[in-house]
Protein backbone atom coordinates (compact mmCIF):
# COMPACT_ATOMS: atom_id res chain seq x y z
CA UNK A 1 0.00 0.00 0.00
CA UNK A 2 1.67 2.93 -1.32
CA UNK A 3 0.19 5.29 1.51
CA UNK A 4 3.13 4.85 4.64
CA UNK A 5 1.23 6.98 6.91
CA UNK A 6 4.20 8.84 8.74
CA UNK A 7 2.81 11.16 11.49
CA UNK A 8 -1.10 10.91 10.37
CA UNK A 9 -3.02 13.44 11.29
CA UNK A 10 -7.47 14.02 11.19
CA UNK A 11 -8.15 16.08 8.68
CA UNK A 12 -10.07 18.89 10.60
CA UNK A 13 -9.81 21.47 7.76
CA UNK A 14 -11.44 19.23 5.22
CA UNK A 15 -13.83 21.80 3.16
CA UNK A 16 -15.08 18.75 0.79
CA UNK A 17 -17.05 17.16 3.91
CA UNK A 18 -18.64 20.38 4.54
CA UNK A 19 -21.37 19.26 2.72
CA UNK A 20 -21.88 16.32 4.70
CA UNK A 21 -21.54 17.60 7.62
CA UNK A 22 -24.21 20.36 7.01
CA UNK A 23 -26.82 17.29 5.70
CA UNK A 24 -26.02 15.79 8.79
CA UNK A 25 -26.69 19.19 10.85
CA UNK A 26 -30.04 19.70 8.74
CA UNK A 27 -30.92 15.77 9.55
CA UNK A 28 -30.24 16.30 13.08
CA UNK A 29 -33.02 19.94 13.29
CA UNK A 30 -35.73 18.25 12.04
CA UNK A 31 -35.29 15.44 14.19
CA UNK A 32 -34.79 17.98 16.98
CA UNK A 33 -37.65 19.27 15.65
CA UNK A 34 -40.49 16.98 15.54
CA UNK A 35 -39.02 15.59 19.04
CA UNK A 36 -39.41 19.72 20.77
CA UNK A 37 -43.11 19.78 18.93
CA UNK A 38 -43.76 15.95 20.35
CA UNK A 39 -42.95 17.51 23.38
CA UNK A 40 -44.90 20.58 23.98
CA UNK A 41 -47.98 19.38 22.17
CA UNK A 42 -47.38 16.52 25.05
CA UNK A 43 -47.12 19.24 27.87
CA UNK A 44 -50.01 21.20 26.57
CA UNK A 45 -52.01 18.19 26.98
CA UNK A 46 -51.28 17.77 30.21
CA UNK A 47 -51.32 21.07 31.12
CA UNK A 48 -54.86 21.44 29.70
CA UNK A 49 -56.24 18.17 31.40
CA UNK A 50 -54.71 18.96 35.44
CA UNK A 51 -56.30 22.80 35.37
CA UNK A 52 -59.25 21.86 38.05
CA UNK A 53 -59.76 25.68 38.86
CA UNK A 54 -62.50 27.49 40.04
CA UNK A 55 -62.01 30.16 37.90
CA UNK A 56 -61.55 27.58 35.04
CA UNK A 57 -65.51 26.36 36.05
CA UNK A 58 -66.92 29.68 36.83
CA UNK A 59 -65.69 30.72 33.37
CA UNK A 60 -67.35 27.19 31.94
CA UNK A 61 -70.95 28.47 33.91
CA UNK A 62 -70.60 31.89 32.39
CA UNK A 63 -70.15 30.51 28.82
CA UNK A 64 -72.72 28.41 29.26
CA UNK A 65 -75.86 31.15 30.69
CA UNK A 66 -74.91 33.46 27.80
CA UNK A 67 -74.94 31.28 24.85
CA UNK A 68 -78.24 29.42 26.64
CA UNK A 69 -79.62 33.10 27.26
CA UNK A 70 -78.66 34.89 24.21
CA UNK A 71 -77.12 32.94 21.26
CA UNK A 72 -79.15 29.98 21.41
CA UNK A 73 -82.51 31.63 21.62
CA UNK A 74 -81.71 33.89 18.80
CA UNK A 75 -80.06 30.77 16.88
CA UNK A 76 -83.63 29.03 17.59
CA UNK A 77 -85.65 31.67 15.85
CA UNK A 78 -83.16 31.50 13.11
CA UNK A 79 -84.10 27.85 12.44
CA UNK A 80 -80.20 27.11 13.90
CA UNK A 81 -81.94 25.11 16.44
CA UNK A 82 -85.13 23.55 17.00
CA UNK A 83 -87.02 24.97 19.25
CA UNK A 84 -89.00 21.86 20.64
CA UNK A 85 -86.09 19.68 20.70
CA UNK A 86 -84.01 22.70 22.43
CA UNK A 87 -86.69 22.87 25.10
CA UNK A 88 -86.88 18.97 25.31
CA UNK A 89 -83.09 18.49 26.65
CA UNK A 90 -84.73 20.38 29.91
CA UNK A 91 -82.96 23.31 28.81
CA UNK A 92 -79.29 22.21 30.02
CA UNK A 93 -77.15 23.46 27.31
CA UNK A 94 -74.86 21.64 25.45
CA UNK A 95 -71.36 23.81 25.70
CA UNK A 96 -69.24 24.11 22.78
CA UNK A 97 -66.17 21.27 22.53
CA UNK A 98 -68.31 18.93 24.69
CA UNK A 99 -69.29 15.59 23.42
CA UNK A 100 -73.36 14.46 23.23
CA UNK A 101 -72.37 11.69 25.35
CA UNK A 102 -71.31 13.67 28.57
CA UNK A 103 -67.76 13.17 28.19
CA UNK A 104 -65.11 15.70 27.95
CA UNK A 105 -62.79 15.38 25.01
CA UNK A 106 -59.62 17.49 24.54
CA UNK A 107 -61.27 20.75 23.29
CA UNK A 108 -63.61 21.00 25.74
CA UNK A 109 -60.83 22.06 28.30
CA UNK A 110 -60.03 24.36 26.39
CA UNK A 111 -62.94 26.16 26.59
CA UNK A 112 -62.49 25.81 30.46
CA UNK A 113 -59.93 28.36 30.24
CA UNK A 114 -60.99 30.27 27.29
CA UNK A 115 -64.77 30.44 28.08
CA UNK A 116 -65.35 33.75 29.72
CA UNK A 117 -63.64 35.48 26.58
CA UNK A 118 -65.79 33.86 24.21
CA UNK A 119 -69.26 34.44 26.34
CA UNK A 120 -67.93 38.21 26.38
CA UNK A 121 -66.81 38.55 22.95
CA UNK A 122 -70.62 36.60 21.70
CA UNK A 123 -72.61 39.09 24.23
CA UNK A 124 -70.85 42.00 23.00
CA UNK A 125 -71.14 41.22 19.13
CA UNK A 126 -74.83 40.77 19.46
CA UNK A 127 -75.97 43.91 21.11
CA UNK A 128 -73.60 46.44 19.54
CA UNK A 129 -74.34 44.77 15.78
CA UNK A 130 -78.02 44.79 16.72
CA UNK A 131 -78.27 48.15 17.77
CA UNK A 132 -75.56 49.57 14.53
CA UNK A 133 -76.79 47.98 11.90
CA UNK A 134 -80.55 47.54 12.49
CA UNK A 135 -80.31 43.53 11.91
CA UNK A 136 -82.98 41.09 13.46
CA UNK A 137 -82.34 38.57 15.47
CA UNK A 138 -81.85 35.82 12.64
CA UNK A 139 -79.48 37.68 10.57
CA UNK A 140 -78.36 38.91 14.25
CA UNK A 141 -77.16 35.44 15.05
CA UNK A 142 -75.67 34.12 11.77
CA UNK A 143 -73.47 37.11 11.48
CA UNK A 144 -72.46 36.57 15.28
CA UNK A 145 -71.49 33.15 14.88
CA UNK A 146 -69.64 33.84 12.11
CA UNK A 147 -67.80 36.49 13.36
CA UNK A 148 -67.06 34.71 16.69
CA UNK A 149 -65.49 31.73 13.90
CA UNK A 150 -63.34 33.88 11.76
CA UNK A 151 -62.75 37.27 13.94
CA UNK A 152 -59.85 38.54 12.16
CA UNK A 153 -57.59 39.83 15.30
CA UNK A 154 -57.81 36.56 16.79
CA UNK A 155 -57.04 34.52 13.57
CA UNK A 156 -54.37 37.42 12.94
CA UNK A 157 -52.36 36.89 16.48
CA UNK A 158 -52.76 33.53 16.98
CA UNK A 159 -51.22 32.78 13.72
CA UNK A 160 -48.35 35.34 14.32
CA UNK A 161 -48.21 32.94 17.94
CA UNK A 162 -48.18 30.02 15.68
CA UNK A 163 -45.37 31.19 13.58
CA UNK A 164 -43.04 32.59 16.05
CA UNK A 165 -43.37 29.37 18.22
CA UNK A 166 -42.55 27.54 15.24
CA UNK A 167 -39.54 29.64 14.29
CA UNK A 168 -38.31 29.16 18.42
CA UNK A 169 -38.85 25.89 18.24
CA UNK A 170 -37.02 24.85 14.66
CA UNK A 171 -33.93 27.80 15.67
CA UNK A 172 -33.44 25.44 18.90
CA UNK A 173 -33.99 21.78 16.97
CA UNK A 174 -31.16 23.11 14.67
CA UNK A 175 -29.04 24.48 17.39
CA UNK A 176 -29.62 21.11 19.35
CA UNK A 177 -28.68 19.29 16.01
CA UNK A 178 -25.15 21.16 15.71
CA UNK A 179 -24.20 20.29 18.67
CA UNK A 180 -25.39 16.76 18.79
CA UNK A 181 -22.54 14.09 17.61
CA UNK A 182 -23.44 10.54 16.52
CA UNK A 183 -24.02 7.95 18.40
CA UNK A 184 -20.82 4.56 18.79
CA UNK A 185 -22.01 1.71 17.69
CA UNK A 186 -23.76 -0.34 20.41
CA UNK A 187 -20.76 -3.19 20.48
CA UNK A 188 -18.58 -0.44 22.10
CA UNK A 189 -17.85 -0.46 25.76
CA UNK A 190 -18.40 3.45 25.64
CA UNK A 191 -21.56 3.58 23.87
CA UNK A 192 -24.38 5.12 25.89
CA UNK A 193 -28.19 5.68 25.28
CA UNK A 194 -28.37 9.20 25.92
CA UNK A 195 -25.15 10.01 24.56
CA UNK A 196 -25.93 12.94 22.51
CA UNK A 197 -23.75 15.79 23.49
CA UNK A 198 -20.09 14.42 24.29
CA UNK A 199 -18.00 12.37 22.06
CA UNK A 200 -14.45 13.24 23.28
CA UNK A 201 -13.68 9.74 24.30
CA UNK A 202 -10.73 7.43 23.71
CA UNK A 203 -9.99 4.07 24.93
CA UNK A 204 -8.27 0.89 23.68
CA UNK A 205 -10.43 -2.12 24.61
CA UNK A 206 -9.14 -5.73 24.40
CA UNK A 207 -11.39 -7.92 22.83
CA UNK A 208 -9.06 -10.77 22.32
CA UNK A 209 -11.19 -13.23 24.13
CA UNK A 210 -14.39 -12.76 22.47
CA UNK A 211 -12.72 -12.17 18.83
CA UNK A 212 -9.67 -13.70 19.09
CA UNK A 213 -11.30 -16.87 16.99
CA UNK A 214 -12.93 -15.24 15.06
CA UNK A 215 -10.15 -12.76 13.99
CA UNK A 216 -8.01 -15.94 13.54
CA UNK A 217 -10.51 -17.17 10.99
CA UNK A 218 -10.61 -13.88 8.97
CA UNK A 219 -6.89 -14.20 8.92
CA UNK A 220 -6.82 -17.35 7.65
CA UNK A 221 -9.08 -17.03 4.74
CA UNK A 222 -7.64 -13.95 3.52
CA UNK A 223 -4.11 -14.91 3.97
CA UNK A 224 -2.24 -16.51 0.84
CA UNK A 225 0.98 -18.32 0.92
CA UNK A 226 1.92 -18.94 -2.51
CA UNK A 227 1.53 -15.10 -2.71
CA UNK A 228 3.65 -14.29 0.35
CA UNK A 229 7.31 -13.16 0.02
CA UNK A 230 6.28 -11.81 -3.58
CA UNK A 231 5.55 -8.41 -5.64
CA UNK A 232 7.66 -5.48 -5.10
CA UNK A 233 6.23 -4.46 -1.28
CA UNK A 234 6.56 -8.07 0.10
CA UNK A 235 9.55 -9.46 -1.41
CA UNK A 236 11.36 -9.66 2.02
CA UNK A 237 8.59 -11.76 3.47
CA UNK A 238 9.88 -15.39 4.54
CA UNK A 239 6.81 -16.42 6.70
CA UNK A 240 3.67 -17.90 5.39
CA UNK A 241 1.14 -17.54 8.18
CA UNK A 242 -0.23 -15.15 10.77
CA UNK A 243 -1.58 -15.85 14.16
CA UNK A 244 -3.58 -13.51 16.19
CA UNK A 245 -1.91 -12.54 19.17
CA UNK A 246 -4.54 -9.39 20.65
CA UNK A 247 -7.04 -7.87 19.08
CA UNK A 248 -8.11 -4.42 20.52
CA UNK A 249 -11.19 -2.16 19.29
CA UNK A 250 -10.41 1.56 18.96
CA UNK A 251 -13.19 3.41 20.64
CA UNK A 252 -12.25 7.04 19.46
CA UNK A 253 -15.19 9.31 20.04
CA UNK A 254 -13.92 12.20 17.85
CA UNK A 255 -12.61 10.05 14.89
CA UNK A 256 -15.97 8.26 15.10
CA UNK A 257 -18.00 11.49 15.02
CA UNK A 258 -15.90 12.45 11.71
CA UNK A 259 -16.25 9.66 10.10
CA UNK A 260 -20.12 8.49 10.61
CA UNK A 261 -21.11 12.49 10.05
CA UNK A 262 -19.26 12.00 6.73
CA UNK A 263 -20.82 8.25 5.59
CA UNK A 264 -24.01 9.95 6.51
CA UNK A 265 -23.92 12.57 4.10
CA UNK A 266 -22.59 10.66 1.41
CA UNK A 267 -25.57 9.60 -0.93
CA UNK A 268 -26.59 5.76 -1.52
CA UNK A 269 -25.11 4.29 -4.78
CA UNK A 270 -27.54 3.28 -6.21
CA UNK A 271 -28.65 6.98 -6.25
CA UNK A 272 -25.89 8.23 -8.03
CA UNK A 273 -26.24 5.12 -10.50
CA UNK A 274 -29.66 6.59 -12.34
CA UNK A 275 -27.47 9.57 -13.48
CA UNK A 276 -25.16 7.29 -15.03
CA UNK A 277 -25.70 5.93 -19.02
CA UNK A 278 -23.99 3.64 -21.46
CA UNK A 279 -20.17 2.91 -20.62
CA UNK A 280 -20.25 4.80 -17.50
CA UNK A 281 -23.52 3.04 -16.20
CA UNK A 282 -21.36 0.06 -17.10
CA UNK A 283 -17.96 0.69 -15.56
CA UNK A 284 -19.99 1.82 -12.47
CA UNK A 285 -22.05 -1.52 -12.34
CA UNK A 286 -18.23 -3.42 -12.83
CA UNK A 287 -16.40 -1.71 -10.11
CA UNK A 288 -19.81 -2.58 -7.51
CA UNK A 289 -19.45 -6.42 -8.55
CA UNK A 290 -15.05 -5.88 -7.63
CA UNK A 291 -16.18 -4.98 -4.04
CA UNK A 292 -18.70 -7.62 -3.52
CA UNK A 293 -16.42 -10.08 -5.35
CA UNK A 294 -13.49 -8.89 -2.80
CA UNK A 295 -15.96 -9.76 0.30
CA UNK A 296 -16.89 -13.17 -1.13
CA UNK A 297 -13.73 -14.74 0.83
CA UNK A 298 -14.92 -13.52 4.33
CA UNK A 299 -18.34 -15.20 4.07
CA UNK A 300 -17.05 -18.88 3.97
CA UNK A 301 -16.66 -18.96 8.03
CA UNK A 302 -20.01 -19.00 10.44
CA UNK A 303 -17.91 -17.05 12.51
CA UNK A 304 -16.70 -14.47 10.65
CA UNK A 305 -19.94 -13.79 9.03
CA UNK A 306 -21.80 -13.42 11.78
CA UNK A 307 -19.44 -10.89 13.22
CA UNK A 308 -19.68 -8.64 10.19
CA UNK A 309 -23.25 -8.50 10.49
CA UNK A 310 -23.01 -7.25 14.26
CA UNK A 311 -21.12 -4.35 12.54
CA UNK A 312 -24.18 -3.02 10.98
CA UNK A 313 -22.03 -2.10 7.77
CA UNK A 314 -24.00 0.10 5.27
CA UNK A 315 -24.32 -1.91 2.03
CA UNK A 316 -25.67 1.02 0.26
CA UNK A 317 -22.94 3.12 0.57
CA UNK A 318 -20.24 0.21 -0.06
CA UNK A 319 -18.66 0.49 3.34
CA UNK A 320 -16.87 -2.61 4.19
CA UNK A 321 -14.30 -3.88 6.30
CA UNK A 322 -10.75 -3.92 4.86
CA UNK A 323 -6.84 -4.67 6.02
CA UNK A 324 -4.59 -1.81 6.14
CA UNK A 325 -0.36 -2.80 7.31
CA UNK A 326 1.60 -0.24 9.37
CA UNK A 327 4.99 0.01 11.16
CA UNK A 328 4.90 -0.45 15.03
CA UNK A 329 8.34 0.68 17.00
CA UNK A 330 11.19 -1.54 16.07
CA UNK A 331 10.33 -1.65 12.51
CA UNK A 332 13.48 -1.30 10.52
CA UNK A 333 14.19 0.72 7.26
CA UNK A 334 15.95 -0.22 4.12
CA UNK A 335 19.36 0.05 5.26
CA UNK A 336 18.72 -2.08 8.30
CA UNK A 337 18.15 0.82 10.95
CA UNK A 338 15.72 1.15 13.65
CA UNK A 339 13.16 3.83 12.10
CA UNK A 340 10.50 3.93 15.87
CA UNK A 341 12.04 3.16 19.05
CA UNK A 342 8.44 3.30 20.86
CA UNK A 343 4.69 2.98 20.16
CA UNK A 344 4.76 6.91 20.99
CA UNK A 345 6.16 7.88 18.19
CA UNK A 346 5.19 5.61 15.73
CA UNK A 347 2.88 5.81 13.02
CA UNK A 348 0.62 2.71 15.01
CA UNK A 349 -0.53 4.95 17.77
CA UNK A 350 -0.56 8.03 15.76
CA UNK A 351 -3.47 5.91 13.35
CA UNK A 352 -5.18 5.16 17.02
CA UNK A 353 -5.46 8.72 17.91
CA UNK A 354 -6.15 10.70 15.23
CA UNK A 355 -7.00 8.60 12.17
CA UNK A 356 -5.30 7.86 8.83
CA UNK A 357 -5.07 10.39 7.11
CA UNK A 358 -3.94 10.86 3.20
CA UNK A 359 -2.03 13.95 3.11
CA UNK A 360 0.91 12.17 5.11
CA UNK A 361 1.37 9.53 2.40
CA UNK A 362 3.51 10.17 -0.81
CA UNK A 363 1.89 10.78 -4.83
CA UNK A 364 4.30 8.92 -6.12
CA UNK A 365 2.26 5.54 -5.21
CA UNK A 366 0.99 3.42 -8.10
CA UNK A 367 -2.61 5.41 -8.14
CA UNK A 368 -1.53 8.59 -6.11
CA UNK A 369 -2.39 10.05 -3.34
CA UNK A 370 -4.74 8.26 -0.91
CA UNK A 371 -5.15 5.88 1.86
CA UNK A 372 -4.58 2.16 0.86
CA UNK A 373 -6.58 -0.65 1.68
CA UNK A 374 -6.81 -4.42 0.85
CA UNK A 375 -9.57 -7.38 1.17
CA UNK A 376 -6.17 -9.63 1.98
CA UNK A 377 -4.40 -10.21 5.11
CA UNK A 378 -1.24 -11.37 3.05
CA UNK A 379 -1.56 -8.16 1.09
CA UNK A 380 -1.63 -5.47 4.13
CA UNK A 381 1.11 -7.72 5.99
CA UNK A 382 3.70 -6.63 3.07
CA UNK A 383 3.47 -2.64 4.58
CA UNK A 384 3.52 -3.92 8.29
CA UNK A 385 7.28 -3.53 8.01
CA UNK A 386 10.11 -5.66 9.23
CA UNK A 387 11.92 -5.80 12.76
CA UNK A 388 15.06 -8.27 11.69
CA UNK A 389 17.98 -8.68 10.04
CA UNK A 390 17.43 -9.77 6.41
CA UNK A 391 19.75 -12.87 7.28
CA UNK A 392 17.26 -13.46 10.18
CA UNK A 393 13.56 -13.71 8.25
CA UNK A 394 10.84 -12.71 9.58
CA UNK A 395 9.13 -15.97 10.83
CA UNK A 396 9.05 -15.04 14.12
CA UNK A 397 8.27 -11.16 14.20
CA UNK A 398 5.43 -9.34 15.74
CA UNK A 399 3.86 -6.44 13.63
CA UNK A 400 0.08 -4.95 13.23
CA UNK A 401 -1.87 -4.50 11.02
CA UNK A 402 -5.43 -2.27 11.39
CA UNK A 403 -8.91 -3.74 9.99
CA UNK A 404 -10.59 -0.70 8.83
CA UNK A 405 -14.37 0.74 8.26
CA UNK A 406 -14.44 2.26 4.93
CA UNK A 407 -16.95 3.69 3.15
CA UNK A 408 -16.39 3.05 -0.64
CA UNK A 409 -19.02 5.14 -2.45
CA UNK A 410 -19.72 5.07 -6.09
CA UNK A 411 -16.02 3.58 -6.95
CA UNK A 412 -14.23 4.14 -9.99
CA UNK A 413 -12.49 0.84 -12.00
CA UNK A 414 -9.37 1.79 -13.32
CA UNK A 415 -7.23 -0.51 -15.39
CA UNK A 416 -4.37 1.83 -15.12
CA UNK A 417 -1.71 3.03 -12.55
CA UNK A 418 -2.51 6.66 -11.73
CA UNK A 419 0.55 8.21 -10.51
CA UNK A 420 0.41 12.22 -8.92
CA UNK A 421 -3.48 11.02 -8.67
CA UNK A 422 -4.76 13.47 -6.02
CA UNK A 423 -8.64 12.59 -6.05
CA UNK A 424 -10.67 10.67 -8.13
CA UNK A 425 -11.92 11.65 -11.33
CA UNK A 426 -15.34 13.37 -12.49
CA UNK A 427 -18.62 10.81 -13.63
CA UNK A 428 -17.49 11.96 -16.84
CA UNK A 429 -13.99 10.30 -16.87
CA UNK A 430 -12.31 13.67 -16.27
CA UNK A 431 -8.85 13.78 -14.67
CA UNK A 432 -7.69 17.16 -13.21
CA UNK A 433 -5.29 19.02 -15.45
CA UNK A 434 -1.92 19.36 -13.78
CA UNK A 435 -1.47 15.53 -14.37
CA UNK A 436 -0.14 16.44 -17.79
CA UNK A 437 2.99 17.65 -16.34
CA UNK A 438 3.46 14.73 -13.52
CA UNK A 439 6.42 12.97 -13.43
CA UNK A 440 5.53 9.40 -13.53
CA UNK A 441 8.33 6.44 -12.94
CA UNK A 442 5.98 3.20 -12.69
CA UNK A 443 3.48 3.44 -15.49
CA UNK A 444 2.93 5.26 -18.46
CA UNK A 445 2.89 8.78 -18.90
CA UNK A 446 -0.45 10.56 -18.66
CA UNK A 447 0.16 11.46 -22.37
CA UNK A 448 0.30 8.21 -23.05
CA UNK A 449 -2.94 7.28 -21.14
CA UNK A 450 -5.67 7.77 -23.51
CA UNK A 451 -7.55 9.42 -20.20
CA UNK A 452 -9.47 13.55 -20.88
CA UNK A 453 -7.29 15.70 -18.71
CA UNK A 454 -9.29 18.86 -17.92
CA UNK A 455 -10.90 20.99 -14.71
CA UNK A 456 -14.70 20.45 -14.46
CA UNK A 457 -16.94 20.75 -11.92
CA UNK A 458 -18.78 17.77 -12.34
CA UNK A 459 -19.64 15.56 -9.77
CA UNK A 460 -16.67 12.64 -8.77
CA UNK A 461 -16.58 9.45 -7.67
CA UNK A 462 -16.10 8.50 -3.75
CA UNK A 463 -13.13 6.41 -4.39
CA UNK A 464 -10.38 4.49 -6.59
CA UNK A 465 -10.56 0.27 -7.04
CA UNK A 466 -7.90 -1.99 -8.82
CA UNK A 467 -8.56 -5.11 -9.72
CA UNK A 468 -6.11 -7.73 -10.97
CA UNK A 469 -4.74 -6.49 -14.07
CA UNK A 470 -3.22 -3.13 -14.55
CA UNK A 471 -2.02 -2.11 -17.61
CA UNK A 472 -2.40 -5.65 -18.87
CA UNK A 473 -0.24 -6.68 -16.44
CA UNK A 474 -1.24 -9.34 -13.58
CA UNK A 475 -1.10 -8.13 -10.15
CA UNK A 476 -1.23 -10.01 -6.97
CA UNK A 477 -3.91 -8.36 -4.97
CA UNK A 478 -6.96 -6.17 -5.75
CA UNK A 479 -6.36 -2.61 -3.54
CA UNK A 480 -8.60 0.27 -2.51
CA UNK A 481 -8.34 3.72 -2.19
CA UNK A 482 -9.83 6.59 -0.33
CA UNK A 483 -9.41 9.95 0.71
CA UNK A 484 -10.59 12.23 4.01
CA UNK A 485 -12.27 10.47 6.84
CA UNK A 486 -13.95 7.79 4.55
CA UNK A 487 -12.21 5.49 7.16
CA UNK A 488 -12.34 4.56 10.70
CA UNK A 489 -9.50 1.88 12.07
CA UNK A 490 -11.87 0.34 14.51
CA UNK A 491 -9.85 -3.22 15.25
CA UNK A 492 -6.20 -3.30 16.00
CA UNK A 493 -4.49 -6.85 15.31
CA UNK A 494 -1.26 -7.93 16.62
CA UNK A 495 0.55 -11.36 15.25
CA UNK A 496 2.46 -13.42 15.29
CA UNK A 497 4.89 -14.05 11.26
CA UNK A 498 5.27 -18.30 11.32
CA UNK A 499 6.16 -20.29 9.01
CA UNK A 500 2.36 -21.69 8.41
CA UNK A 501 3.01 -25.19 9.60
CA UNK A 502 0.70 -26.25 12.94
CA UNK A 503 3.44 -26.24 15.58
CA UNK A 504 2.54 -22.31 15.31
CA UNK A 505 -1.04 -22.81 15.62
CA UNK A 506 -1.43 -22.19 19.39
CA UNK A 507 -1.64 -18.23 19.90
CA UNK A 508 -0.25 -16.42 22.51
CA UNK A 509 -1.91 -13.75 23.93
CA UNK A 510 -0.99 -10.94 26.62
Amino acid sequence: MASDMREPLVRSDDTSDSTSRNRCHVRRAWGGTIVLVCVLASASVVVTRTRPSREARAAREKFDATVADHLVPRATVAGIYPSDSFRSSSNETVALGTSSSGSENFFSEWWLVWGEIWAEVGEGFCDHLMEAHHWSTASCCNRVVMEVLNERGNIYFGAAIFFLCGAAVVFGAFEVGKRTVPSPPRSWKNWQLLRFFDDNFYEEVDVTKELGDTIQELLDLTTDKKKMGKGMDGSFATHKGMRVLQVTRIENGRLWSAYKTLRSGMPHTFTKMRAFEGDVKERAEDACNVIRNGQLPWQQSAKVKTFMQSLNLRASKNEVLLFHGLKGAGALDNQGKVMYTTDANSPLQAVKREGLDDRCGTISGMYGSGIYFADMASKADCYAGRYKGTEEGTVGEEAHLFLCRVTLGMPYKTDQSLENLRRPPCFCGHFDMSLAWSDVKLGKQWSEKDLPLMTCQHERFDSVIQDYEVEKKRKLYREYIVYGKQSYPEYCVRYLRTDGTHEHHDRRRR
